[in-house]
């Protein structure tokens, strides 16, 4: 019965610091401003992928006469 209530009153802590600690953030950071920051922007070239496919495989499947299966 101790845990139930010491741990209902850990949450409710947790709780009730996360919401003050965000709410005092929200509240002082709204004066401030952040310098801009120069962020270097790269480009690459763009890429073409080809290929073909290759002949059937044989895939694990379930059939009734034991046999695999060929899957196109």
């Amino acid at each position: 019965m101790t845990d139930h209530i010491l741990s209902i009153a850990l949450t409710f802590s947790l709780l009730a610091g996360g919401t003050a600690a965000i709410g005092s953030e929200l509240f002082t950071s709204q004066g401030k401003t952040a310098a801009p920051v120069a962020v270097a922007v790269i480009t690459l070239p763009t890429i073409v992928v080809t290929g073909k496919r290759l002949a059937p495989t044989v895939v694990a499947s379930a059939s009734r006469s034991g046999e695999p299966q060929r899957v196109q």
